[in-house]
């Protein structure tokens, strides 16, 4: 069983090492792929480990289609 410690995080956390991955620092952006599964190294220990990465929708409404366009 997975570890809490390696879900939904913001940044991908390696389960060999612990350290937090940045995605931005080690330019690791296409982990932004919708709901995509990734296998990449770890700048850390150099170990091989699998990304799931998840898609998050957020919405912002208002009263009319012209608000949108201000």
């Amino acid at each position: 069983m997975t570890s809490f410690k390696y879900v939904m995080n913001d940044d991908p956390v390696c389960p060999h090492c612990n350290n937090e991955i940045s995605v931005g620092h080690e330019d690791l952006y296409h982990l932004y792929d919708e709901d995509e599964n990734h296998e990449i190294d770890c700048p850390y220990c150099k170990e091989s480990l699998a990304v799931e990465s998840h898609c998050k929708w957020t919405f912002s409404t208002y009263k009319s289609i012209e608000e949108i366009n201000y």
